[in-house]
């Protein structure tokens, strides 16, 4: 939505610095601008809204409280994070990968140590030798990319 703000020409009239100063005619482009393309769902958040910058403040308040939600949603779904039956090493390492992923883009840091132990912590019973090998030798494990040609040659047929 900024970007397309911008593209338009009317991002001033969200900036804080500068809504006050935008013209009424640049007002009225930029709020009709984001209600046009809001989700319907957010329509009635800023339905009364007078000015762009008004408009923008609601619908930034609206995405932090979801975006709330969705990191504990995700902080949840890590800490239970496990290898599903069936699911190969190379396919489990990829969906951790891109849970960390979204876990960073949600503002939760997700260092490389705490991706090794929730991959290691998750993996089947059939890895139980492996885990404990990196467990009495943590300095083997120091990233994913390290341990996995340990797991791809104990991975079970």
């Amino acid at each position: 939505m900024r970007d397309l703000l911008m593209k338009e020409g009317m991002w001033a009239a969200v900036k804080p610095e500068q809504s006050s100063v935008a013209g009424e005619a640049m007002q009225q482009q930029a709020l009709g601008m984001l209600r046009m393309h809001v989700a319907d769902h957010l329509l009635e958040a800023v339905g009364d809204c007078q000015t762009a910058r008004e408009a923008w403040m609601r619908l930034e308040a609206q995405y932090k409280q979801r975006a709330g939600v969705q990191q504990l949603q995700l902080r949840q779904d890590w800490a239970q994070f496990k290898q599903r039956s069936g699911e190969s090493v190379t396919e489990y390492a990829a969906r951790l990968r891109t849970a960390a992923t979204a876990l960073r883009a949600a503002g939760k840091e997700v260092d490389e140590e705490d991706q090794v132990m929730t991959l290691l912590r998750g993996l089947t019973n059939a890895f139980s030798t492996v885990r404990a090998l990196f467990k009495c030798n943590p300095a083997m494990a120091k990233d994913v990319e390290a341990i996995m040609p340990v797991l791809l040659a104990h991975e079970p047929e």
